[in-house]
């Protein structure tokens, strides 16, 4: 259909995540804004501010010499000759491996290795991003295991920019949801920052795709659990900005009003 092929690149224009904002947020954070609460109280800084940083490895030194893995069901079998092109060893018992490689983290396997044995499981997205990024990467965040956050959320990103992308694409990912920079039905949500642009326009046709602002992803965070998609439309940014000119421009009209009289 339409959506399958509509990727970040293009002519979108990318804004900051506080572009155009939601009027409970303030100036401050990079690329967008502060978050505070009703009462004025700022925002309190997302678990991702405090975890783990990654661990580098020596240039000379093959990234996965370390690790002994265990796979459970089936994974992408890139996953296995990254592994192993990497130096590490893949073991016949969970109980003998450092790394246990999940797509399903409703397997008894994933829940005995993690029970029983206290063992990382990851999803083999860990495997990926650590390559990419030349180091091992927290196993934080990297649980196929249900009850995260955004555990079944695939969110696909639009029209911010490549810093707040990484941001999101960050709090997301390390809540148990996945990202996408191309928009297409195995997306859940859209995350924009404004009511246009051509993913937009596709993602209003699938009902099957809800549309957020970048605010929804660090509200989330901040309550621990998915808040209600319906208040964090972007065209509702666009219809408070309408009602917020209509109030000035009434604001003006009787104030000059006003000085009429007193003239």
């Amino acid at each position: 259909g339409r959506v399958a092929g509509v990727s970040e690149r293009g002519s979108e224009h990318r804004a900051p995540v506080g572009g155009r904002s939601r009027s409970s947020r303030r100036p401050g954070l990079k690329g967008g804004s502060e978050r505070v609460s009703e009462g004025g109280r700022p925002h309190t800084p997302s678990p991702m501010a405090e975890a783990p940083r990654p661990t580098a490895q020596p240039a000379d030194e093959p990234l996965f010499k370390e690790v002994k893995f265990f796979v459970v069901g089936d994974i992408d079998p890139r996953v296995i000759q990254l592994l192993k092109a990497g130096k590490a060893k893949e073991v016949s018992y969970n109980a003998l491996a450092t790394h246990i490689i999940a797509e399903d983290g409703d397997n008894p396997e994933v829940g005995e290795a993690r029970e029983v044995f206290d063992l990382p499981v990851v999803k083999p997205s860990w495997v990926f991003l650590s390559v990419r990024c030349g180091q091992l990467l927290p196993v934080t965040g990297f649980s196929p295991e249900g009850g995260q956050i955004f555990s079944g959320i695939t969110a696909c990103l639009s029209r911010v920019s490549a810093e707040d992308r990484n941001t999101l694409w960050a709090l997301i990912t390390f809540h148990g949801g996945d990202c996408l920079l191309k928009l297409n039905k195995a997306c859940t949500h859209l995350i924009v920052p404004e009511p246009q642009g051509e993913k937009y326009n596709c993602a209003l046709e699938l009902s099957s795709i809800k549309i957020v602002t970048p605010d929804w992803v660090e509200d989330c965070v901040a309550a621990k659990s998915q808040k209600d998609e319906s208040t964090y439309h972007p065209r509702l940014i666009v219809q408070e900005e309408e009602e917020e000119e209509e109030d000035e421009e009434e604001e003006a009209e009787e104030q000059a009003r006003d000085e009429a009289e007193l003239e």
